[in-house]
C-alpha cells in the first residue's frame, strides 16, 4: 500500500442534502416560471390583434375540406 494515500471518513446524512437540492430546484423553477409567464404576457400583448387564421395560407381550408370529405366518404362506403 502507498504511504502517500491518506484516507478520511466523514458521515454524510442524505435527507438534508436532498432537501437542500429540492429547495434550490424549487427556487430555480419558480424563477423560470415567472420568466416564462412574463414572456407569454408580452407576446400576447404584442400579438393580441393578430388572428391565428391569418398565419395560415387561404387554401388550407380547401385542403381540410377535401380530407374531411374523403374521410367520411370512406367511412360511408365501409358501412354498406
Amino acid at each position: 500500500m502507498d504511504d502517500d494515500w491518506h484516507h478520511t471518513e466523514r458521515l454524510v446524512e442524505l435527507p438534508p442534502l436532498i432537501q437542500l437540492q429540492r429547495d434550490a430546484l424549487r427556487t430555480t423553477l419558480n424563477k423560470v416560471l415567472k420568466l416564462l409567464d412574463e414572456k407569454e404576457r408580452v407576446h400576447r400583448t404584442l400579438h393580441s390583434q393578430t388572428l391565428l387564421e391569418s398565419v395560415f395560407p387561404d387554401v388550407l381550408g380547401y385542403y381540410f375540406s377535401k380530407i374531411f370529405d374523403l374521410t367520411f366518404s370512406s367511412l360511408l362506403q365501409c358501412s354498406h
